[in-house]
């Protein structure tokens, strides 16, 4: 991600998907939460001045999907790149160093209160709960050594380096396909009853409805149609 890019629903979409192929955490810029933060807040201004103006607009139904949909990607994307630092932080055990220069300050932060957790907890268990917890104090398996060392009379352990390879980064992704995760919303097949002005439904796609036609559309949308005499549900 360039120092200068700013983070908008696609980059959240392509960084999941990124995340999502496995491999290495891809790599962010230091602020890069402080920007998702910023993202969101602003598509909820724009959401609460929508739903002012008319709660049951188009716009505001799309506002809303889209600010449900954002934050969804952004737990999801925390999650799974927790889940490799989980991974990573197993990998210190064995004598491995982890290049961190692909996390975030705080992630950084994480990672290191992870390997620590997990060093004292092994060590805990091959000394004995007992003993291990004379040697740490009150605070037991939870006052970590300052670096992953065995307990003395468990021999040296080799020295690796992990490298960590930054994720390819592909082009700009486009919406989910239909049935994705983040897109949990049910669907409602209506018949158009008259022609539709063509209006944006978010990420570059563009409705075009026309009347007898066929078409599954998330329930808030269609309930809007509906309550303006555009379409009527199938039975």
């Amino acid at each position: 991600m360039a120092p200068e890019e700013e983070v908008d629903y696609n980059r959240l979409i392509q960084l999941h998907q990124q995340e999502k192929r496995g491999g290495a955490p891809v790599p962010l810029v230091a602020d890069f939460h402080d920007r998702v933060r910023d993202f969101l807040e602003r598509l909820r201004a724009s959401y609460d001045q929508e739903r002012a103006r008319d709660p049951s607009s188009m716009r505001s139904l799309q506002l809303a999907d889209q600010l449900q949909k954002a934050r969804s990607l952004q737990m999801d994307i925390i999650n799974l790149r927790m889940r490799k630092f989980l991974l990573l932080a197993h990998q210190t055990l064995t004598g491995a160093r982890v290049d961190t220069r692909a996390f975030t300050p705080e992630e950084k932060t994480v990672f290191q209160e992870l390997v620590d957790r997990l060093c004292a907890g092994r060590n805990w268990i091959l000394e004995g709960g007992a003993a291990a917890s004379s040697t740490a104090g009150a605070g037991g398996p939870s006052s970590p050594p300052a670096k992953c060392a065995p307990p003395d009379g468990f021999g040296p352990e080799p020295v690796k380096t992990v490298p960590v390879e930054p994720s390819p980064v592909p082009d700009r992704a486009g919406p989910p396909p239909s049935g994705a995760a983040v897109d949990s919303c049910e669907l409602v097949v209506l018949r158009i009853l008259e022609d539709v002005p063509d209006f944006a439904m978010g990420e570059g796609v563009v409705a075009c409805l026309r009347r007898k036609d066929l078409v599954a559309l998330q329930r808030e949308m269609a309930r809007a149609l509906e309550q303006h005499g555009k379409a009527r549900p199938v039975s």
